[in-house]
């Protein structure tokens, strides 16, 4: 159809090209000659020289005949006010304007409810062409008079003066293609229905029954009526003998398989009710769907973090974690959750949520796993008491030499009291020395007792310059006997800090103690001590100049039991214990070295909400 409409749009521009080409080049120059010729007062006859002129009036003679053909010449400045273009035009006009290489455009376009197709070329001006369209007083007068104007025309050879539009009616085709498609769709549709009638008999006898048989045996098998591995007699060789008899395989394999299956589903539930530690499978309102041994008799005996009832984890707002807000963050970060948590009985808990997600990644259960702790709680207690005697015992040749010179001038003051004779001034001197000899021992011996002595992580607020300056009396005889310069940093106006102040104090020791052991062959020894707050953190340094730690040691620095030291010097505890009580306040410990000297860094939280024990 679009082919036949463009050979005739092509004829029929082809048709009116060539009649304005005979005007322009030869009946034009013709009558211009002749007016000249017999110096007639006639400029211009627009019947005989307008190409425009003519090629309308002919094709309003052609349409006479063919009346839904359509030819338009229009332009927007155009002489004569008949051919300014329609809204379709302005905008095809616009279109040759912004592609000055676009020589020719089609579409079918819908006008009227009927379906044209629509070619248009653009009309280019030509120097001839600036005769009657260019400047008023160049245009002849007989024009004028026709179509008066005062303006001039500013086109230029080569720019765009309008166009020409052939309009192509597609309705006789259309109903050609339309009785053309109804009666092969009519036939088609008798010869497909009489087709089918003859396959579906045939069907029928030939497929039909045996799937109509297998179609029962399989109801049979899903209701039960029939095991899974009862065979179909097998009477054709055709192909659906040998699908009768892939399905017998197939009943055969998915019955072994189910076996299988019931086997290693038996193995699993024994598997998961032998599993010593509690496990379940929770929804997201705290209820139970699946649950081991272990954590039916947690539930029963109300004993640890289980869930035991219906929650909604979206209302929980508590600071302090426990399983209803655990869940929350599950939910709310799609990632496993562990945690530390304590009962009022004493027991410690590390307990821990996985995620499990449906197919648009959304959480729509949790696993729960729990761990009893509390003997490994305890002997962690017990190995931190061990690490603390052990630096006491470190520490005992230096608290000796502390105690030991108040002491002495103790027993020269109490010899002079009882064997000298001295006025009352010098009597109540040396009484005063005798008490401030005894307040120095007893303050020694206060901070001694109070680093021994075993307690549970107690959070308050502690001045940070106060702790600092109490584990520095501890070391204060072996910087003065090993020579070390001691650097104190400490930040202005530093905000007091919730911590558990023993323990940290632990911690500190053992740092100090290390890097005091790290310079014992130092040329240059110095022992930093900074404290600063960072980022809603406060952070302690402790850095000596001692000569590193190499690669393979730097991995296990934290395992329990490693040491470098001599037997019977260290226990290999101090930093898997430190480690343990910065991570019980919520914090971190790192460390960066070169051959130039080790930094420990530790990191604590500010806040006391977020410091808490587990």
């Amino acid at each position: 159809m679009l082919e036949e409409a463009r050979r005739e749009s092509e004829i029929l521009i082809t048709q009116i090209d060539a009649l304005g080409d005979y005007v322009k080049e030869e009946l034009r120059p013709s009558l211009f000659k002749f007016f000249k010729e017999v110096n007639l007062k006639e400029d211009f006859i627009l019947e005989a020289m307008s190409t425009t002129h003519i090629r309308t009036k002919v094709m309003q003679r052609f349409k006479a005949k063919f009346n839904d053909y359509e030819y338009k010449r229009v332009s927007l400045k155009p002489i004569n006010p008949n051919h300014l273009p329609n809204e379709l035009e302005r905008k095809l006009l616009a279109i040759f304007n912004q592609d000055k290489n676009l020589k020719r455009w089609e579409n079918i376009i819908e006008i009227n409810k009927e379906k044209y197709l629509v070619v248009v070329k653009p009309i280019i001006t030509e120097k001839e062409c600036l005769i009657c369209h260019g400047r008023v007083k160049d245009a002849p007068k007989n024009l004028l008079k026709i179509y008066p104007r005062k303006e001039d025309f500013n086109w230029k050879p080569g720019d765009l003066m309008g166009l020409e539009a052939v309009y192509i009616p597609l309705k006789t085709w259309l109903w050609e293609i339309k009785h053309i498609a109804l009666t092969t769709f009519i036939s088609g549709m008798l010869t497909i229905i009489l087709l089918l009638v003859t396959i579906e008999g045939v069907f029928w006898a030939i497929v039909g029954k045996p799937i109509k048989r297998l179609t029962i045996h399989f109801r049979d098998i899903i209701s039960g009526k029939a095991p899974l591995n009862q065979k179909i007699e097998v009477e054709r060789k055709d192909e659906i003998g040998e699908l009768l008899q892939s399905f017998n395989q197939l009943a055969n394999h998915l019955f072994e398989a189910q076996e299988a299956i019931k086997t290693y589903a038996q193995t699993l539930q024994t598997i998961f009710n032998h599993i010593t530690d509690p496990l379940a499978l929770v929804n997201l309102n705290c209820t139970i769907e699946v649950s081991n041994k272990a954590y039916q008799e947690w539930i029963n005996q109300k004993k640890g973090p289980v869930f035991n009832m219906e929650c909604n984890p979206l209302q929980s707002d508590e600071i302090r974690p426990c399983l209803v807000a655990l869940l929350k963050k599950v939910m709310e970060t799609k990632q496993p959750v562990s945690e530390h948590l304590s009962s009022p009985e004493g027991g410690y808990y590390y307990t821990h949520l996985y995620p499990v997600f449906d197919e648009k990644g959304k959480v729509v259960k949790v696993v729960h796993y729990v761990e009893d702790v509390t003997e490994k709680k305890k002997i962690e207690e017990q190995m931190a008491i061990t690490e603390k005697l052990a630096a006491i015992g470190q520490l005992a040749a230096g608290i000796a030499h502390e105690i030991n010179n108040p002491l002495g001038g103790i027993i020269l003051c109490v010899n002079n009291l009882f064997k000298t004779s001295m006025d009352e001034q010098t009597r109540n001197q040396h009484i005063e020395l005798i008490n401030q000899g005894l307040s120095r021992i007893q303050n020694i011996l206060k901070v001694l007792l109070d680093f021994s002595k075993k307690t549970e992580l107690e959070l308050k607020a502690c001045e940070v310059k106060n702790l600092i300056e109490n584990v520095l009396k501890l070391i204060s005889y072996y910087l003065k006997e090993k020579s070390i310069k001691l650097i104190l940093e400490l930040e202005e106006n530093l905000k007091p800090v919730y911590l558990d102040a023993n323990k940290i104090e632990q911690v500190l020791l053992n740092l100090l103690l290390n890097a005091i052991d790290a310079m014992e062959h130092s040329g240059t020894k110095i022992l930093t001590v900074r404290a600063y707050m960072k980022e809603n953190k406060m952070i302690f340094e402790v850095s000596d100049t001692g000569t590193g730690i190499p690669d393979h040691i730097a991995k296990k620095i934290f395992e329990p039991f490693f040491t470098t030291k001599p037997l019977g010097k260290g226990t290999g505890l101090g930093l898997f214990i430190s480690k343990s009580i910065v991570e019980q306040h919520g914090g971190k410990i790192w460390f960066y070295t070169s051959e130039k000297g080790t930094t420990f860094v530790v990191e604590l939280p500010l806040e006391k909400e977020k410091v808490y024990e587990g």
